[in-house]
């Protein structure tokens, strides 16, 4: 049951998210459509998936079940997942998505015991291809954080 219950809060929060981007303007609505949009199709799918498998009673046919892990530890998995989807979210609300999502995949990976070399090659190449696909090609008005606008007086 508890398999059922992450797909289906991650498809409200997608939803919700898609309801409020639609007041944005056309520049900065691009982005959200890019993202939300394949993200709820996918959790639309994982959750009538997870939901078929609750209802039948029988495990999906893509997870092997070792028993090693029981049902307080993989509640404990979700609730790690739940709380690293929250700072994300207030990072991007915060710093924006330029600085705040490099700044996430540093912590998430230091954090995940990754070495220096490797965490920080795996951050500038995230900001690359996030800067020069979205910003430079796709001319994308990516938001610039909270902070942003209050010291700088820029949205």
């Amino acid at each position: 049951m508890l398999r059922l219950i992450f797909p289906l809060v991650l498809l409200v929060f997608c939803v919700i998210m898609l309801v409020y981007s639609r007041d944005y303007s056309r520049d900065a609505l691009l982005f959200p459509l890019v993202v939300l949009i394949p993200a709820t199709g996918m959790l639309l799918w994982q959750t009538g998936k997870e939901a078929y498998s609750v209802l039948i009673k029988k495990a999906p046919d893509d997870r092997v079940d070792t028993g090693a892990v029981g049902e307080g530890a993989s509640g404990k998995k979700y609730l790690i997942t739940i709380g690293w989807l929250a700072i994300f979210v207030v990072l991007m609300y915060l710093f924006g998505i330029t600085i705040g999502m490099p700044i996430f995949v540093l912590l998430y990976l230091k954090l995940n015991r990754m070495g220096w070399p490797v965490s920080i090659f795996v951050t500038v190449l995230v900001l690359g291809f996030f800067y020069g696909f979205f910003i430079m090609f796709m001319k994308i008005y990516i938001y610039k954080g909270l902070l942003a606008s209050i010291f700088f007086g820029q949205n």
